[in-house]
């Protein structure tokens, strides 16, 4: 499965709560995904046509921290406060 488009990443932040914390989903080495967060999405930047979205803490700092992460390695944006993650192991599962 790929990640989003940057089209659709514009899109998406037309409907971004302000002051809305999200958890960002990386895709890791092989079957690992890294996830940073408690980030406020601030906007979508382009670098040397490189796209980014540029993040900072959603806690308050008296420093304007900005964050730029490789957008083409973003598998899942989600509000942080408002969604629960899980996970199980298949061998919990039993199929018949």
């Amino acid at each position: 499965m790929n990640g989003p488009t940057f089209a659709s990443a514009e899109n998406f932040l037309t409907n971004v709560g302000k002051k809305i914390s999200y958890d960002i989903y990386l895709q890791g080495q092989e079957e690992q995904l890294i996830v940073i967060r408690d980030v406020e999405i601030l906007r979508l930047e382009t670098v040397n046509d490189i796209e980014f979205l540029v993040v900072r803490p959603s806690e308050f700092s008296l420093t304007s921290a900005e964050g730029f992460i490789l957008f083409s390695y973003i598998k899942v944006i989600l509000p942080n406060r408002e969604m629960k993650i899980g996970t199980i192991s298949t061998p919990a599962i039993k199929f018949r």
